[in-house]
């Protein structure tokens, strides 16, 4: 079978200094600045010229979609929201729990993005909104039994902790969930936060090592940035047990006031991503992971920052092996993208209808993506192939 052999040369890295890239598949085979490059070394290779205007990364990936097509209720295309958008991994954040995780996995490989899932830890999945109201949701034997079915698919656990979920049940989900992740090697646990009950006081003290509490920068009353002493000390242990924070930033939970204030006091979220799903992704305020990085970019992130939380920080957490950096014989998923000067409105993720808005002046946007050996073309084809 014909190796498929390409050169990306004049783009620029996170330093600004203009690199080659080129790729043998799915590998990265040289890396080097362009003052090294000679281009009759690549006469057999696929050329792409960038002209120092576009940047590169190791692929994005997503840690908080909802992707599962045959859900109904947080849904969408994983290419939609995932090559698309110049993202090339997309991780679903429970949509499926153990009923449906068999499906899942087998479609998975249709789609040109790479797809992972967190499982829920109520069988049903999301079908409805509560589906920890009822604990026999819980099965701890047929989670365990799907772990280790599909450890190169299911990431983590995934438990949604707030009111309209749980209802009387309160704390009781999360404490099942940390006695699954104990059992089963510690397997990664995302929490999601929400309006109470269960206290978002209650929540911190039960998480620690290999969890990550989504949805971080709520504004909803139920929050962990609300200036309280007492809160901030539950976080601050936490954190010291190895708590790590997503920005999630979903229809209903990112808000700017919180995010200002804990940038401020140096709580900077570990991971960013979307929470993105059809609905969120047509009608915003989400619209794409880019529209939430950018976001980042206005709060004060550096560039290598933001693109650290989106490649290498979940793909180490995540334990994705040769992935997630720009080097030698690391998979070859790349993100290009530029970073344009605009005049826009990007809203907060209120439960009001109107949250707060700010001016974005620079948006980062992918103009193409590199996955699976595809090339994935974004928009006007600025960067086509050479030969």
């Amino acid at each position: 079978m014909k190796r498929i052999k390409r050169v990306f040369y004049n783009v620029l890295d996170l330093d600004d200094q203009p690199i080659y890239i080129s790729t043998n598949d799915n590998t990265i085979i040289a890396i080097g600045k362009m003052t090294s490059f000679d281009i009759k070394q690549y006469a057999n290779f696929e050329q792409y010229n960038f002209f120092n205007k576009a940047y590169v990364s190791s692929g994005w990936i997503d840690i908080h979609t909802h992707c599962y097509e045959k859900q109904s209720l947080y849904t969408d295309d994983p290419d939609e929201i995932g090559v698309r958008q110049g993202v090339t991994t997309v991780i679903d954040a429970g949509s499926v729990g153990a009923d449906a995780v068999d499906d899942f996995y087998h479609c998975k490989d249709k789609y040109q993005t790479k797809v992972y899932c967190w499982l829920n830890v109520a069988k049903i999945g999301i079908p409805f909104q509560g589906e920890l109201l009822d604990l026999n949701n819980i099965d701890e034997k047929l989670i365990s039994q799907k772990l280790h079915q599909y450890p190169d698919f299911i990431v983590g656990l995934k438990v949604r902790m707030s009111k309209s979920v749980v209802g009387v049940n309160e704390l009781q989900p999360l404490i099942k969930t940390i006695k699954i992740q104990q059992n089963n090697n510690l397997v990664p646990v995302m929490i999601h936060i929400g309006n109470g009950p269960p206290n978002i006081n209650d929540i911190l003290a039960l998480t620690g090592n290999n969890v990550i509490i989504t949805h971080a920068y709520n504004g909803k009353s139920n929050r962990i940035f609300q200036k309280d002493p007492l809160t901030i000390g539950y976080l601050n242990a936490a954190l010291q047990r190895g708590l790590k924070l997503d920005v999630g930033h979903g229809s209903e939970s990112f808000s700017f006031a919180p995010f200002k204030w804990a940038l401020a006091h140096k709580y900077v979220p570990d991971f960013i991503s979307s929470d993105i799903y059809q609905k969120n992704r047509w009608d915003g305020p989400v619209y794409s992971l880019a529209n939430v990085l950018s976001k980042m970019l206005y709060f004060g992130l550096s560039l290598k920052e933001i693109i650290a939380k989106v490649t290498i920080d979940p793909a180490t957490f995540l334990g994705f092996s040769h992935c997630g950096k720009l080097a030698v014989n690391y998979q070859a998923d790349l993100t290009f993208f530029e970073i344009n000067q605009v005049d826009i409105l990007a809203t907060e993720g209120m439960q009001q209808k109107q949250g707060q808005t700010i001016k974005l002046t620079k948006e980062i946007k992918p103009v193409m993506c590199v996955v699976k050996t595809n090339i994935i073309h974004l928009g006007e084809r600025k960067y086509g192939k050479n030969k």
